[in-house]
């Protein structure tokens, strides 16, 4: 690896280095990952302060939790006084329809929670603020349902990433913070959708991949709009030279994985979804329930240590939640009902007292030490040279 000088990010800090925090998505199991944020805070002081991270990155619960931080000038706080973890404890965000709408909903025919109580929560948390008015930079992962009208015959459903980097659209960044909000936490089926935005985890559970692209690809448009302060050569090494001077901190929200029970089986669609994963490992859900979203996180991971190198990349992610709470799935459409959501939080904190966990918090907590606060004027990175500030 050469040595590469600092420059300046695109998000405008004076820090050279640009930090980026991703979250997946997993509903209630969301908690869990504020809950690492905090235990993260509880052991090095300079973690979210002001700042410290340059871009909050998200999927689904993730994006609530980004767009939550972001929202603050001092994104620490509300995770040291806990008011981010009561976002997802309060049952505004697992409303439930009244009357007629609810059977509708249990049937199947409607969504299964209501709208109204969610988008109070959304209201009352955001406010008027758009996305151009966060103190701090996003990548929020949804999922485009409408698509662009405009595109006539070729209008179709697509990937779609909202953010406030440089060079967005102003259209965008006049969008109020609730609605992307609401909308990126709202998988179909689950709740009502609105303005065709839609959850992100249909094609990204975890945002790592879908993040590192969209501040690529505002460091390009910074090269071509001759931007000279954040200026990059327009050749793809240069493009990704600029990721020297990148960490990710990725959280996952504390799911074991799964392993299937036999190596060699023949069994129909129907066998396979209906009998239990693992019943000797305590996987009494079906697969169908682990392998809708576990698989793309995992490999999002792998595939992130090995474009960006253990050094700039770091998950955290230990498995510590599963049997007698269900898979992120099934909790997603239990927790309307209180009695649920009370449990499975209750084993969500539970979770964080296992030993796995707080192994993998000290290891995080090193990791940060090392390299996410590294106050080098020179660092590790591609065999190019960027260009000077």
């Amino acid at each position: 690896m050469a040595t590469v000088k600092k420059q300046n990010s695109t998000v405008g800090d004076e820090d050279p280095l640009r930090r980026m925090l991703a979250m997946d998505g997993g509903g209630i199991y969301g908690l869990f990952t504020v809950l690492m944020l905090k235990a993260l805070c509880a052991e090095n002081s300079r973690f979210l302060k002001k700042g410290d991270v340059r871009v909050f990155a998200g999927t689904s619960a993730g994006a609530l939790s980004a767009l939550s931080l972001a929202a603050e000038e001092d994104p620490r706080s509300i995770v040291v006084n806990g008011h981010l973890e009561e976002m997802f404890e309060d049952p505004r965000l697992y409303g439930i329809k009244p009357g007629l709408r609810r059977a509708l909903g249990t049937l199947g025919l409607t969504s299964w929670t209501g709208a109204r109580d969610s988008e109070s929560l959304m209201r009352e948390k955001f406010g008027e603020m758009t996305l151009g008015d966060l103190p701090n930079k996003v990548v929020i992962c949804t999922f485009d349902l409408f698509g662009d009208p405009d595109m006539g015959g070729q209008q179709k459903w697509r990937p779609r990433m909202y953010h406030n980097l440089k060079g967005q659209k102003q259209s965008v960044l006049d969008l109020p913070v609730w609605k992307l909000a609401f909308g990126a936490t709202a998988p179909v089926g689950w709740r009502s959708v609105r303005h065709g935005i839609t959850d992100g985890g249909i094609f990204a559970d975890n945002p790592i991949l879908p993040s590192i692209a969209t501040l690529l690809q505002a460091e390009k448009l910074c090269a071509r709009e001759g931007d000279e302060e954040h200026r990059l050569a327009e050749t793809l090494p240069d493009d990704y030279a600029c990721l020297a001077n990148f960490r990710m901190l990725s959280l996952g929200v504390g799911n074991k994985i799964p392993h299937y029970q036999w190596r060699n089986f023949d069994l129909g669609y129907l066998s396979f979804n209906l009998l239990p994963t693992n019943m000797k490992d305590k996987f009494y859900w079906a697969p169908l329930w682990h392998l809708l979203l576990e698989p793309g996180v995992e490999g999002a991971t792998e595939q992130a240590y090995a474009f960006l190198g253990k050094s700039h990349f770091h998950r955290l992610d230990p498995g510590v939640l599963g049997f007698p709470i269900p898979p992120v799935l099934g909790a997603m459409y239990l927790c309307k009902y209180n009695s649920w959501r009370d449990f499975i939080a209750k084993n969500i904190r539970k979770g964080m007292n296992e030993e796995l966990a707080r192994l993998d918090i000290q290891q995080t907590l090193g990791w940060l030490s090392e390299q996410w606060h590294s106050t080098s004027e020179e660092v590790d990175g591609p065999s190019k040279t960027v260009a000077a500030e």
